[in-house]
């Protein structure tokens, strides 16, 4: 749309009120971005950006991308808009709402136990306050074993948030819809594979780059939410008990609950140490559902590494470790056998496959990876 000549005072009055409040925009966006990320984190702006390959992020920094410095109004709020959505800035989003949880959650919990008696409601203040503290480190240091207790801790903060929900007397209070937004913000960031990767990538040792493998589906949706129901409620019993003064049930809990929370906390920690490997020697497979020992696919015996369809049959010789799992799917190909031991419902048989199928979180950036490496991707 033109301008014409007797508007063109108002036109530019306009124009330049419009630039005015973009500007503005984008200031607020950068200083948000800013305090929610570490310093070392962000780039300045007109840098080199960093590339991120993550499989949903959408590869909206790349290694030849900037941060938006001087282009006109509009392309620098999509710039910033495709920065947001980074890796990096989606991990400190965690970071911003995990420590915003008992401002968000923490009213809709308190109407919720005005009914309970004092020592009832203490009991269950000290372990969500326990747990927001365990999630804390978990997010700001993130290792393989805060991935696990966020898992746990976060799906368990819903269902909490869910219930009180549930028992509040107003049903359209403000707590409530504040209360579950929260709570499903978080459940939301802590599925995000971003997470899982930096986490598994704490622990890596040197020039190292570690995959989650994706959970099976039919661990995720049965015998996983089971699994970290006995964690909470194993934790949360024997003191519960204690505070109602039911001492019978209160022993049970201790003696009984408390092994088995541990227990189930173990299995599930297994889930968070599987992972695929890109190590100086070539590429390992970490993965104690499927195979006894780690396996080192050594990089000169590596042909190629296809990325696959998740719904490809599997040829002769290939051996499928994905357990169902079919979103991330890639194929290892060797120029020979390799060894490796195969651990399936309590049993060992070495097989000598000459290709692996797994599924992993990630891929692009697995892809994107593997040239820089000297391993060929197909």
């Amino acid at each position: 749309m033109g301008v014409g000549v007797t508007g063109t005072g108002s036109s530019t009055n306009t124009n330049e009120a419009s630039a005015t409040a973009a500007t503005a925009i984008t200031a607020l966006i950068t200083t948000a971005t800013v305090f929610a990320a570490p310093v070392h984190a962000l780039p300045p702006p007109g840098s080199k950006g960093v590339s991120t390959g993550e499989a949903g992020a959408g590869m909206l920094i790349t290694a030849n991308s900037t941060v938006p410095s001087t282009t006109c109004p509009s392309a620098r709020l999509l710039a910033m808009g495709n920065w947001l959505r980074s890796p990096r800035v989606r991990l400190n989003k965690l970071r911003v709402f995990w420590v915003a949880v008992p401002v968000l959650v923490g009213p809709l919990f308190n109407s919720a136990l005005d009914s309970q008696t004092s020592a009832g409601k203490l009991v269950v203040l000290v372990f969500l306050w326990i747990a927001w503290g365990i999630g804390l480190v978990g997010v700001l240091t993130p290792r393989p074993a805060g991935l696990t207790a966020l898992r746990i801790i976060a799906p368990a903060l819903l269902v909490v948030a869910i219930v009180s929900a549930a028992s509040c007397p107003a049903p359209a209070d403000w707590k409530i819809i504040i209360g579950l937004i929260g709570a499903l913000a978080v459940v939301g960031l802590i599925t995000d594979p971003t997470f899982a990767r930096t986490a598994v990538n704490g622990v890596a040792y040197g020039d190292e780059s570690r995959y989650p493998l994706r959970t099976p589906p039919g661990l995720f949706f049965g015998p996983v939410p089971l699994a970290r129901a006995v964690v909470v409620i194993g934790l949360v019993s024997g003191p519960w008990a204690l505070a109602a003064n039911n001492y019978a049930l209160a022993v049970v809990g201790f003696v009984v609950g408390i092994p088995l929370a541990l227990g189930a906390a173990r299995i599930l920690h297994t889930l968070s140490r599987r992972w695929l490997v890109l190590v100086p020697a070539g590429v390992v497979l970490v993965d104690s559902l499927t195979i006894a020992d780690p396996v080192l696919m050594v990089r000169r015996h590596i042909r190629v590494v296809r990325k696959v369809p998740g719904t490809a049959t599997v040829s002769a010789g290939t051996l499928d470790l994905r357990l169902g799992a079919s979103w991330g799917t890639i194929r290892v190909e060797l120029d020979g056998e390799t060894d490796l031991v195969r651990t399936r419902r309590g049993k060992s048989k070495t097989l000598r496959p000459h290709s692996l199928v797994v599924a992993i979180n990630g891929r692009r950036a697995l892809l994107t990876d593997l040239p820089h490496r000297r391993i060929t991707v197909g």
